[in-house]
């Protein structure tokens, strides 16, 4: 009966260690999906912010990549 018991107990833990190491392995591979959600904006989208900032529009080929550089009076740093 005792040993029954034991053999109960580890079958919950290899359940949880395997869900637990599933759930590890999807979050790892699938991190930029949960992080960013990219969105196609048209070729013309002009960004509308209060403060002082500069669009800058890099090119590679046939990709831009648009990007907006805030400008503060007293920076602390720069975010890349």
């Amino acid at each position: 009966m005792k040993n029954q018991g034991f053999s109960y107990l580890k079958r919950i833990v290899r359940v949880v260690a395997i869900s637990y190491l599933g759930i590890v392995f999807l979050l790892y591979f699938f991190q930029e999906r949960f992080i960013f959600f990219p969105k196609v904006l048209p070729a013309d989208y002009k960004f509308q912010f209060s403060g002082d900032y500069q669009e800058k529009v890099l090119t590679a080929g046939e990709a831009q990549v648009h990007s907006v550089l805030f400008k503060v009076p007293t920076p602390k740093g720069m975010i890349w």
